[in-house]
């Protein structure tokens, strides 16, 4: 790298003590190096920041002490070196990504100039100015991931803002919280008692086979779901956490490979825990303070956005209500005149059949009871095939009045019959016989409602 016509700069002369004199009172380590590479010079700083004093380290080749492997343990060659790159350009070099090695082997982020000494015209050295820049590239880091964490739930946060399908937020968030942590499973539990006293529950898995899933259901009574605190638990080892001591519950959550885990509470407006956004990893102490926040954060988004579906589902409820009820006014309002329109109640029956059909059902059969039989008056269908299907099977089949099910129970006990669901076990007690039972399976009732009519405490039909 040098030849013997090369100046150098030598110690003791007056330059070189000025020089001295100055960079002792900085505080940013400064180190000069002869036109081979080997070092000259060493401030006070630099001993500190390097563990070296500059008496061990005079004559040595720098880049062999300080700059001969990357952070990651491979070799630096000093070919590749941009330190000493001065020495064949004479150009300044400067950068605040690389690494200098101390004295014990550890390497630490450090921001250079590197700048060549001239002297009779020719490059006779290097000065190097560095600072240990460990704090500012933390805070570097901390700053990227804050945005990071940031733009994650922004994201999440846009698509749930016009979403009103509570299950699809629950998968949604599931999903995104996963990818966003890095981890291998997640489950999303949400539990709630609606406006009836009706209690509902709500789950979504990432990772879980559906065996899996139903564990993470029987975890409810070991601990992982406890909505008794509204903050963010981060374990790094859940087999030795306090809030799995019993065996069963530490069994399960290995064999679930929940090891490494993030327990974000979902909380409400009204201020109560109604669930928990569980993640988890089978690796020990995989989750770091940013995935605990982007974990936060999404969990919070969930819980408006959960609150917003609920309460567009009342709203929707309440509508729904309203609407029924004016329809039922307007439906017995019709009703009412028609009853009183005439005379004729054969013709008025009819008419009120035709009337409920939409409204009340898909279809509609009015009959009598007269001379101890049951006469059909009336049968309207939304299908018209299915119209003459019905009064077929009425002629083929009367009904009798001894039968233990249908319009004889309804005619004996004076009360309405509901079937809310018509199962093929239901069709198979009312037929007489496999043509009758293949005729019912053909009208494709699904639930049914016999109403008796009953006048002054007497029966008159369904």
């Amino acid at each position: 790298m040098a030849t013997s016509n090369q100046p150098n700069v030598s110690r003791g002369s007056a330059p070189f003590d000025l020089m001295r004199a100055i960079d002792e009172s900085l505080a940013e380590g400064v180190y000069a190096v002869d036109c081979n590479g080997n070092l000259i010079f060493l401030n006070r700083a630099a001993e500190r920041a390097l563990g070296w004093t500059e008496k061990e380290l005079l004559g040595k080749n720098m880049h062999e002490v300080i700059h001969y492997k990357r952070p990651d343990g491979r070799p630096f060659p000093v070919e590749e070196c941009p330190l000493l790159e001065v020495l064949r350009t004479g150009e300044v070099r400067a950068s605040d990504e690389d690494h200098f090695v101390r004295r014990d082997g550890t390497t630490f982020p450090v921001a250079y100039t590197s700048s060549p000494i001239i002297a009779d015209g020719k490059i006779a050295g290097a000065v190097v100015a560095f600072r240990d820049v460990t704090e500012t590239k933390r805070i570097e880091r901390e700053l990227r991931e804050q945005k990071e964490t940031l733009e994650a739930v922004s994201r999440v946060g846009q698509t749930l803002v016009a979403d009103l399908d509570l299950p699809r937020i629950i998968q949604n968030v599931t999903s995104a919280a996963a990818e966003a942590v890095g981890a291998r499973s997640a489950v999303f539990t949400y539990e709630f008692t609606d406006e009836r006293g009706a209690p509902q529950s709500f789950r979504a898995t990432v990772g879980f086979s559906p065996e899996e899933a139903q564990k993470i259901a029987d975890l409810r009574a070991t601990g992982l779901f406890k909505q008794n605190e509204a903050k963010v638990v981060r374990l790094g080892d859940a087999r030795r956490s306090s809030l799995f001591k019993d065996a069963t519950a530490s069994s399960m959550i290995e064999s679930l490979r929940l090891v490494s885990l993030i327990i974000a509470p979902i909380g409400s407006r009204a201020g109560q825990v109604n669930g928990a956004l569980v993640l988890g990893h089978p690796q020990a102490n995989r989750f770091t303070e940013r995935d605990e926040r982007v974990a936060a954060g999404l969990a919070a988004q969930a819980a408006i956005a959960i609150d917003n579906a609920r309460i567009f589902d009342l709203a929707e409820r309440a509508r729904a209500r309203a609407e029924a009820s004016e329809r039922a006014w307007q439906f017995l309002a019709e009703a009412t005149a028609l009853l009183a329109s005439s005379l004729d109640y054969q013709k008025t029956l009819a008419n009120l059949a035709k009337l409920s059909v939409p409204y009340l059902a898909d279809w509609c059969a009015i009959d009598l009871l007269q001379d101890g039989r049951v006469q059909r008056l009336a049968v309207e269908h939304m299908d018209r095939a299915k119209v003459d299907l019905a009064r077929e099977l009425e002629r083929r089949y009367p009904t009798e009045l001894d039968e233990e099910e249908g319009i004889a129970k309804a005619l004996r006990t004076k009360s309405a019959v509901i079937y809310q669901t018509i199962t093929d076990e239901v069709l198979e007690k009312l037929a007489r016989d496999q043509e009758h039972l293949h005729a019912l399976r053909g009208l494709g009732i699904r639930s049914v409602m016999i109403l008796p009519l009953v006048a002054r405490g007497r029966v008159l039909g369904t």
